[in-house]
Order: structure tokens, then sequence, then C-alpha cells
């Protein structure tokens, strides 16, 4: 990676997947995992620019109602 690629990889904003993407993602991991919600939080997490917890993914699901 040379110097423009890393000031623009600074400067591109970061899109948060929508509530329906991370829905799908968080199920199917808890599918796959034989349903651990852990690992499908961290399946969750790891597209997010800052973890949340549980709690929080539940509330936003039930806001996206």
């Amino acid at each position: 990676m040379d110097e423009r690629e890393l000031r623009l990889a600074f400067k591109t904003p970061y899109r948060e997947p929508a509530i329906g993407e991370l829905i799908a993602r968080f199920e199917r991991a808890f599918r796959e995992s034989a349903g651990d919600t852990q690992t499908a939080m961290v399946a969750v997490n790891e597209v997010l620019e800052e973890p949340i917890p549980y709690e929080v993914f539940l509330n936003r699901m039930a806001e996206a109602s």
C-alpha cells in the first residue's frame, strides 16, 4: 500500500450495514453455530465500526420491526 492508498483509506467514510443485513448475518451465524448467541454476535460485530452488546442489537431489531 502506498501513501496515496493509505490516505484514501482514511478518507473513505465507513458505511454501517443496515439492520436487515445485520439480522441476516446474525441468523446465519446463529444457525451455523448450533444456537450460540456469542458466536452470532461476533459475526455481527465484525462488520460494525464499533462492537455492540447483544442487548443493544436486540433493541435495534425491535425498533426495526
